[in-house]
């Protein structure tokens, strides 16, 4: 009878004690006996895992799903698993509480230490960062108006011939880069009765310095604020191109709805030499004034003051 048979098979002495143990564990009618390939045994073992692969004799068993709680074989494993999950909550929420502690702290501390109007901490938080914002959009404002300030001084140095053992860290330092080796000086005023304010004059400081293009810098300050006259700094990439910028200021306040006289300073190759020629380009103003005053008065109204500047030349 083939179902009473028995099989018997030689098992190394090193793998009893693991074929012992393997044999104990398989559940009944899900294992097979395999020999050189050849099923020797079977019983309903779809999903396996086999041992000793290797050998002429294999056994295939199947495996039970492993479960968490297929793990739990005594009361005192399910004690271990309920501390383990009770200490895994409570650091959760005391890593939640320490970050929230910092939160509810700010929010305090802007609303007056009381609680007693506060609504939702997230949203006081929340106008606690838009200020902080505002502030620190205020603050860069401040430190750009004080960048401003600090070009225009070190400008008006320049232009005044103070402070020259240091004049070339002190421009550094606010920013102004004149990198050819050529200067000049250009001085400007709005014509006689021209309507012009404070806001024209920053537009047009802001604007000047895009009309050189890639042939040079060119770097303005107002020097009197009383008849909004300017004064610009240029450093031409070669002197032929003094005019070129020359010739690009007047296209571009050609253009402009109000009418500027412009004076010019001579060209020269030193630092040093700059505030010569600024005062050269505001004594050519004042003839370009003078003349506006004495010959023109009665036009000036009619005749852009550009075309002064080509009659006087």
């Amino acid at each position: 009878n083939q179902s009473e048979a028995s099989l018997f098979f030689v098992v190394p002495l090193a793998n009893l004690q693991e074929r012992i143990r393997l044999s104990s564990s398989l559940p009944e009618g899900s294992y097979r006996l395999v020999y050189q390939g050849m099923e020797l045994i079977s019983h309903n073992a779809d999903t396996t895992v086999s041992s000793n692969a290797a050998g002429a004799f294999r056994i295939d068993a199947a495996v039970p799903q492993l479960s968490l709680m297929s793990l739990m074989t005594s009361p005192k494993d399910i004690l271990l698993l309920a501390l383990c999950l009770l200490l895994l909550f409570a650091s959760i929420f005391t890593l939640a509480w320490r970050c929230y502690r910092p939160i509810r702290s700010l929010s305090l501390k802007h609303s007056g230490g009381t609680t007693t109007d506060i609504k939702n901490e997230l949203l006081l938080l929340d106008q606690v960062i838009t200020q902080t914002r505002d502030r620190s959009l205020l603050l860069d404002q401040k430190a750009s108006d004080q960048s401003a300030l600090l070009q225009d001084y070190v400008l008006l140095m320049l232009l005044n011939n103070s402070g020259t053992a240091t004049i070339l860290q002190d421009l550094s330092n606010a920013g102004i880069d004149l990198p050819h080796s050529h200067f000049a000086v250009i001085t400007m005023t709005p014509c006689k009765d021209q309507l012009i304010t404070q806001e024209n004059i920053d537009i047009l400081l802001e604007n000047v310095g895009d009309i050189t293009g890639d042939i040079g810098v060119m770097y303005a300050v107002e020097c009197s604020h009383a008849s909004h006259t300017l004064a610009i700094v240029c450093n031409p990439e070669t002197p032929e191109l003094y005019d070129v910028l020359i010739q690009r200021l007047y296209t571009y306040l050609s253009a402009q709805s109000r009418r500027f006289l412009v004076g010019t300073g001579p060209l020269t190759d030193r630092l040093a030499g700059i505030s010569a020629s600024y005062l050269t380009a505001l004594s050519h103003l004042r003839q370009l004034a003078n003349a506006q005053a004495e010959k023109f008065d009665r036009f000036y109204r009619q005749i852009p003051c550009e075309l002064y500047l080509f009659q006087l030349a």
